[in-house]
């Protein structure tokens, strides 16, 4: 939006040969490309993208910080630790979203969430699309993609639902509205991860759809905590969207990245971390303590399957403690849980 400000910095960079970290650029979407075009030179090797995300619950004080996956990825063996939430307390925080000002305000109602979204649907969203964004229809898609949240839906099968809901959308311009929402880093799908497998079976490719914040979701169907707490199955999916963003932004800082992994036979991961160096950890998403033992033995089933060994398994629930079964998997409550 200020293309000079970039080749500013760049003669400044060259003439001072200024160290890392002079100069932080902040802005919501990504650039435009008729705003790229007015820059007159490369930033490569001067200028760094990063994804501001959302407060992970280690950042926003709502983790203990008991259980750090650094140093799990150091072999630490024994692990302990102890939420200080119940679990009433984290489908407030998964309403309230990781916003810094919800945070800071203690607002568990979601308004912040709500008024992004207005602005989405009334500004944003057509400022960086190509195509002109009705605010209705956009809400729309929110509101179908927020029903899929956590599961592997296509496109177009989102766009059948909101034609249910009387909101028609063309078969191209579902696409348009959807980038649209990516450039805004409002939708972040979870990519599949693909391993060298010891026999031949075949992996599902497909993205896990997911908002950069769960916050997003619950404001889009206008879901309060209470609403959570009285529906299992939703509360159930939103958590594991919960628990992915804050896997991402821990990941971020360990240099890696998170995956999904689905095969034929119906084998599941919620989430891998995968290191450049092909290391990998294994976790399954877990609303309750009497899932445990079945994630126990998924993420067991996916390591005889898998040709290297992992670093660690761990199945994350909502609160509780955190502790090492004797098969070798960690459980480990999400707000216990740190980079």
């Amino acid at each position: 939006m200020a293309p000079v400000m970039w080749d500013a910095i760049r003669f400044y960079s060259d003439k001072n040969f200024g160290e890392p970290g002079c100069f932080i650029l902040t802005g919501s979407t990504a650039p435009l490309k008729e705003d790229l075009d007015k820059i007159r030179h490369t930033w490569t090797g001067r200028i760094a993208s990063i994804v501001m995300r959302t407060m992970s619950l280690s950042e926003s004080g709502d983790s203990t910080n008991e259980v750090s996956l650094s140093s799990l990825t150091s072999n630490v063996s024994e692990i302990s630790g102890r939420s200080v939430l119940e679990l009433e307390d984290v489908a407030k925080v998964l309403v309230r979203g990781g916003w810094p000002l919800a945070v800071k305000g203690k607002d568990y109602t979601g308004e912040y969430a709500k008024s992004y979204i207005d602005a989405i649907c009334s500004r944003d969203a057509s400022r960086v699309s190509e195509v002109n964004i009705d605010a209705d229809v956009m809400r729309s898609l929110l509101n179908a993609i927020s029903h899929s949240v956590s599961t592997a839906t296509s496109l177009q099968t989102i766009r059948a639902d909101m034609a249910e809901n009387n909101s028609k959308i063309g078969e191209n311009g579902i696409y348009s509205y959807w980038e649209a929402l990516r450039k805004l880093f409002i939708s972040e799908d979870l990519e599949a991860w693909n391993p060298n497998l010891r026999s031949k079976t075949v992996i599902r490719t497909t993205a896990v759809r997911h908002f950069t914040d769960p916050s997003i979701a619950t404001a889009s169907l206008n879901a309060t905590y209470a609403d959570l707490l009285n529906d299992p199955r939703t509360f159930c999916f939103l958590f594991e969207s919960l628990c992915i963003r804050d896997l991402r932004i821990y990941a971020d800082q360990l240099g890696a990245k998170i995956r999904h992994y689905h095969d034929k036979s119906g084998l599941e991961a919620d989430s891998i971390m995968v290191f450049d160096d092909g290391r990998w950890a294994a976790f399954e998403i877990k609303l309750g303590q009497h899932w445990v033992d079945e994630a126990s033995k998924n993420l067991l089933k996916l390591k005889e399957k898998v040709s290297s060994e992992p670093i660690f398994l761990m199945v994350i629930v909502p609160d509780g403690f955190a502790y090492r079964r004797d098969d070798g998997v960690f459980v480990v409550p999400i707000t216990c849980l740190c980079p």
